[in-house]
């Protein structure tokens, strides 16, 4: 796991790895996939890097573990010298537009992603958090109800919760410009 992440895991995303696979032991890199959020490294067949996360448009100081299978859009950490990985602030990555800090640790980026779904990680109200899986799937039932299983599921990693204010969750993280490279 190790080799394919790039990085020693931290417990948090030991955890996630864990239950990753007791959701989906076919193809563990896609058991949250309904969520929007996929993490390729679990997949035997990955080759690295460039094949999930584009090879581009990731800050060199991020530290990319996850995807959300649209437009390369993925998440990272924000390395720093001073903390370990799961830690660091979490950043979305929109190779085409920007990058953004959404939450300040791991733990708090699933507790956010519990709420929601990957697509649309990034600072916005209350009120739209926990609208935005009614506004996108309330006609489709039982995509709902497995986005909340899977929900739930993260929920069982230790220290992750459901935050009752995501907003203020993501006002948590400081506003940085990242500089996306295309090379």
């Amino acid at each position: 796991m190790e080799k394919r992440l790039g990085f020693t895991p931290g417990p948090t995303l030991v955890e996630l790895a864990k239950r990753a696979y007791e959701t989906s032991s076919a193809l563990p890199s896609h058991a949250f996939a309904k969520l929007w959020f996929i993490l390729p490294w679990l997949d035997a067949k990955y080759d690295g890097y460039n094949t999930c996360f584009g090879g581009s448009g990731t800050p060199k100081n991020v530290k990319a573990f996850a995807f959300t299978g649209g437009d390369l859009v993925h998440f990272g950490f924000l390395t720093a010298p001073d903390l370990e990985n799961e830690e660091s602030p979490i950043v979305c990555i929109d190779p085409g537009d920007h990058a953004q800090i959404v939450a300040p640790n791991l733990r708090a980026f699933l507790g956010l992603l519990s709420i929601a779904f990957g697509e649309v990680m990034g600072k916005h109200t209350n009120e739209h958090w926990f609208a935005f899986r009614q506004k996108w799937y309330g006609n489709e039932p039982d995509h709902l109800q497995e986005m909340e299983r899977l929900s739930q599921t993260i929920l069982t990693i230790p220290g992750v919760t459901r935050p009752s204010d995501p907003e203020r969750i993501v006002k948590m993280t400081a506003d940085i410009t990242f500089e996306l490279s295309w090379d």
